[in-house]
């Protein structure tokens, strides 16, 4: 790991280490010593082993250490003094990496304790490395899985919490035109209408509002399936056109559609996308307002198509683009009480990428779009 330091070793740990150096160097120089002392006694009593002439010493002299380096004794000395060497800073690293195992357990002690920001950032052996690394990576699992798991519990929260708060204000305005009509004997046969009709309208967008509720946690699910049948596409869009030009109309916006001239024969779930594409355009009645027309245009990619629901309305803020296809995000909260469930864009972007499509947002003074990009038929589909 990059970052990782070396292990900064306490007095009493170095002198740990002097320690067993010395004890170490100690016990192999009287071991060496007397490993020599055994060979010279051999030497002058005349034979390493008698058992014949077939080895090649008998009689060996007395050690020499003179200027004859390549002697037997001069070379046994030698090779003693290696195996000393490395004995010694075998023993040295053994002990260093001894403690390298408490600092890590004492690390690992702490992170134990509830420091789950710590982490084991240790220079140490290899073999110890890769311990340490699995730690390291086990731990940031572990507190990925934690605050997943408390987003996961504020957005349960945050649902309750929206969802309460927009249903209770179309059903205060329900009971409370149903009081009127109760409270008043005197109340004309009109007023009844009207408070009835206004009664009924709310009740409209409680429907609204839990149709919406009941998609999204559908879509949300692993459970979710999808109905592929082969369709017109220039048929939905026409279809789609129709069923809000009045609507429309009555906010003062021009509802029309450019569709290629030739059908755009796609394999998809129509009823889904059906669906997506309203929640756009009732996006943009409830938003472009102030603008003049929805365009709906329809595109073919050969193995893709393109639908862009596009209006001259107010422009969306750039600090919101990134957010606007959350659930409950508005854009402007003095556009929250409109009667939107705050779940229009998050189905959409469920509903196309639940198809293996995606789906765009662009927003400029004289324009906003949103486009929705879909391959024509799923992978491996031959019909």
């Amino acid at each position: 790991m990059t970052n990782n330091k070396k292990i900064k070793l306490s007095r009493r740990e170095i002198i740990e280490l002097i320690a067993e150096g010395f004890i170490t160097i100690g016990i192999m120089v009287l071991v060496s010593f007397a490993l020599l002392v055994i060979m010279v006694q051999f030497s002058t009593e005349g034979s390493i082993l008698q058992r014949g002439d077939a080895f090649f010493f008998r009689g060996l002299p007395a050690p020499s250490f003179g200027d004859d380096f390549l002697s037997l004794h001069n070379f046994l000395y030698f090779i003693f003094s290696l195996f000393d060497i490395f004995v010694v800073v075998w023993r040295l690293m053994r002990r260093y990496h001894l403690m390298e195992m408490r600092h890590v357990i004492a690390a690992m002690q702490e992170i134990a304790d509830g420091h789950l920001e710590k982490r084991i950032n240790y220079q140490v052996n290899r073999n110890l490395q890769g311990v340490v690394d699995s730690i390291n990576a086990l731990v940031d699992s572990a507190v990925h899985s934690m605050k997943e798991e408390r987003r996961i519990e504020k957005s349960k929260d945050d649902l309750i919490t929206n969802v309460s708060h927009d249903l209770r204000t179309p059903l205060t305005s329900i009971i409370g035109y149903l009081n009127l009509i109760e409270d008043d004997p005197k109340l004309s046969e009109t007023e009844i209408r009207k408070y009835v009709h206004i009664a009924f309208v709310k009740a409209g967008q409680m429907k609204y509002l839990t149709d919406d509720l009941f998609e999204y946690t559908k879509l949300t699910t692993s459970e979710v399936s999808y109905n592929y049948t082969v369709f017109n596409m220039n048929d939905l869009i026409e279809q789609l056109t129709a069923d809000f030009e009045l609507e429309a109309k009555k906010v003062g916006l021009s509802l029309t559609n450019e569709v290629p001239t030739k059908p755009v024969i796609v394999k998809l779930d129509s009823e889904k996308l059906g669906r997506a594409l309203a929640n756009l355009v009732s996006n943009a009645l409830k938003y472009a307002k102030k603008g003049t027309f929805i365009l709906i245009s329809l595109h073919d990619l050969g193995d893709k198509i393109t639908i862009k629901v596009a209006n001259d309305g107010p422009k969306i803020p750039s600090n919101a683009i990134n957010k606007i296809f959350q659930r409950f995000y508005r854009v402007d909260p003095a556009r929250s009480g409109t009667s939107g469930s705050g779940l229009g864009l998050a189905i959409v972007k469920n509903i196309v990428t639940g198809m293996g499509g995606e789906v765009k947002v662009a927003s400029s003074h004289e324009l906003t779009s949103f486009e929705i990009i879909l391959p024509k038929k799923r992978e491996n589909d031959d019909e």
